[in-house]
């Protein structure tokens, strides 16, 4: 949620002007290889009903199996809590018992696992929590900047709509940190262009089928929509339940998800005077924590905020993002151990990079 990521930002900003006082070099080496075959790694993983989700866990196995594979950790294991905050804290107490070296969470809420997790870290078990975040003070954060995105997507709209217009907002998962920061983000925005009014608002979970059946559900009570505002694995259900209504597709943002980018595709290929944007969150933001829980256990000191960037696809980027995402997939980058360490050194430094509009690799 926003104060998480005001809380983050504060902790950061001090995490690393003291790394920077010492004389940090955040890349400088990682311990012997056969001191890194020891460590064991544990992901606790709040939801998997989504292709984000789904792509962000197989993108974690495969930088912990090439990790494994190359001796530098001993095992690593995933636990998924189907969106259940207590089922989560359980599995973590249990994951503290075997002694894992790190425990990467997503979590359920910002403030349900902050108990857990202090236990976990009293045990001397090093904590990283990504994308959805907690507010636990002896938790590393790998995060993108969500009320960033939120920004962005308003204000393409507004400068689409011509400052003027209805919208409707479609929001993630209740409760995350995510959605949170989203929505504040998407609301700022609303609030300096008086001309953009927020008409209606469900929760479509990140799915294209739930937010297709959320949309379709509440559009006989809206006015003219003008724009819709998402998170992201939204896009393309909004689109089908406008044209099921026999209803002209509003202005949309996409969330970089394949079947989005080829809705987008659709439209404007249909009229060309049919614009808008995708942005989200990357998947292989799970392998930057990964590569963050490798180097705090073989003693490197990072950051306790590390930035992974969004990614922006604008309109003459559509293409080449359509040939590298299939259709159940999402837009992202895998972040090598090299990269990553790139990223703690922008933290170390104050200067994260929040959001990229890179073509494919």
């Amino acid at each position: 949620m926003f104060k998480t990521s005001l809380r983050t930002k504060s902790i950061a900003m001090a995490s690393a002007a003291a790394l920077l006082a010492t004389g940090f070099v955040a890349i400088s080496s990682v311990s012997s290889a056969s001191a890194a075959s020891n460590i064991k790694i544990g992901l606790s993983n709040s939801y998997a009903g989504n292709s984000w989700r789904q792509q962000m866990l197989s993108d974690f196995s495969k930088a912990a199996n090439s990790a494994k594979a190359a001796g530098q950790i001993k095992s690593f294991d995933i636990v998924n809590s189907n969106n259940d905050a207590t089922q989560q804290a359980s599995q973590l107490k249990a994951m503290i018992l075997k002694g894992y070296n790190v425990i990467i969470i997503d979590a359920a809420s910002p403030t349900a696992l902050n108990g857990v997790i202090a236990q976990a870290c009293a045990a001397k078990i090093k904590v990283v929590v990504f994308d959805s975040l907690t507010t636990a003070p002896c938790a590393y954060n790998i995060e993108s900047n969500y009320v960033v995105y939120g920004s962005i997507e308003t204000e393409f709209l507004n400068t689409a709509l011509g400052g003027t217009g209805n919208l409707l907002e479609i929001r993630g998962v209740a409760g995350t940190s995510v959605d949170v920061d989203i929505s504040k983000g998407i609301h700022d925005a609303v609030a300096k262009h008086s001309g953009l009014k927020i008409s209606g608002s469900v929760n479509g979970n990140w799915s294209t089928t739930v937010s297709q059946q959320a949309v379709t559900g509440i559009i006989p009570s809206l006015p003219t929509i003008a724009g819709v505002a998402g998170q992201g694995g939204d896009g393309a259900g909004a689109v089908r339940a406008f044209q099921a209504a026999k209803l002209p597709a509003p202005v949309t943002i996409m969330g970089n998800r394949g079947d989005e980018l080829r809705v987008w595709k659709e439209l404007s290929t249909a009229d060309a005077k049919y614009k808008t944007m995708s942005i989200s969150s990357m998947p292989g933001m799970s392998t930057v924590a990964f590569w963050v829980a490798y180097l705090l256990a073989t003693g490197v000191k990072v950051p306790k905020a590390v930035f992974a960037p969004l990614l922006q696809i604008n309109a003459d980027h559509l293409d080449a993002w359509i040939a590298a995402t299939p259709d159940g997939a999402v837009a992202s980058k895998f972040f090598s151990l090299a990269q990553v360490k790139a990223l703690v050194d922008l933290a170390v430094k104050g200067t994260p990079k929040y959001v990229v509009t890179d073509l494919p690799s």
